[in-house]
């Protein structure tokens, strides 16, 4: 099963997704179809609105994946509620008067109603994608300082640093460590998060090898704005899902695929999860969707 990216619903020909439509093997993650109908609220002229509109639209024809904080919250992950059933809602309601609208007036002219009978007007859709990831984002931030704290990276390694299977074990026993004292279920944490938290140590040692040597290997400024979204769209893939992220992002593809080679060497992981990681891919490129499409 394939879990596409903003980009492969821009970029890839029209024929090829609607195989994968109709296949039933491929499908858009939450934080991707947030994205593309928020750009379509922001559009500025016909001729914006008219690209934003058919992206948006391509997307809308797959299935689109439950928000993944959802779907954590459901498997006893995390004992967060970040629900937010109503903007998967207003999500769903918008790419249908999205497809019903002649042009950008007629869908600016409609608005988007609530079963508690609050009525906003599609023109709020410029703003949903930064209301919606701005908390999650916030707590991203917090993340990604907390664990630069935690891999204590050595400054003077700066534009050398490589993560290694001391690391890997680490984050490993972090997770059984943490499930314990919060009384999580620990193959369900190491299953839907392991990837993501990998991508944030790969992200981690990214932004320490652009610091000088001597500097704190971590600096907010040098987070990539994306990246926060990137991490979001790794957490659809658990280990025993049998998705598959497609991206023309090589940075995704290099810090996912690296992190999981070093993973299938782990003694530390978890007897359960070993076939699953030897024998599925995790992330592929548009290219190589493409081929397996032909």
């Amino acid at each position: 099963m394939y879990v596409l990216d903003t980009s492969v619903i821009a970029y890839t020909n029209t024929d090829c997704l609607l195989k994968s439509i109709g296949c039933g093997n491929a499908f858009v993650p939450y934080h991707v179809a947030l994205e593309l109908i928020s750009r379509v609220g922001a559009a500025q002229d016909d001729e914006e609105f008219r690209g934003a509109a058919g992206r948006a639209l391509r997307a809308s024809k797959f299935k689109i994946l439950d928000d993944p904080f959802r779907v954590l919250n459901e498997a006893g992950v995390t004992r967060a509620d970040p629900s937010r059933k109503k903007e998967r809602l207003m999500m769903e309601q918008a790419l249908s008067l999205l497809e019903q609208s002649r042009d950008r007036v007629d869908f600016f002219s409609r608005n988007l109603i609530f079963d508690d009978g609050i009525s906003m007007p599609c023109s709020y859709l410029a703003n949903f994608r930064q209301m919606s990831v701005e908390t999650h984002k916030i707590e991203y931030l917090r993340m990604l300082e907390k664990i630069s704290r935690v891999l204590n990276l050595d400054p003077n390694q700066n534009k050398n640093h490589v993560i290694n299977q001391d690391i890997i074990s680490g984050i490993i026993s972090g997770f059984a460590w943490s499930a314990q004292k919060k009384n999580l279920d620990k193959e369900n944490s190491f299953d839907y998060c392991i990837l993501y938290f990998g991508f944030i140590v790969m992200s981690l040692i990214d932004y320490a090898n652009k610091r000088e040597k001597g500097q704190n290997p971590f600096c907010l400024s040098l987070v990539d704005p994306n990246d926060a979204e990137d991490a979001f769209n790794i957490l659809n893939l658990s280990i025993s899902s049998g998705r598959i992220f497609v991206t023309r992002d090589k940075k995704i593809i290099r810090r996912v695929s690296s992190f999981v080679m070093l993973l299938r060497e782990n003694i530390h992981v978890p007897l359960v999860f070993k076939e699953k990681l030897q024998e599925c891919e995790f992330v592929i490129s548009q290219n190589e969707f493409i081929g397996k499409q032909l």
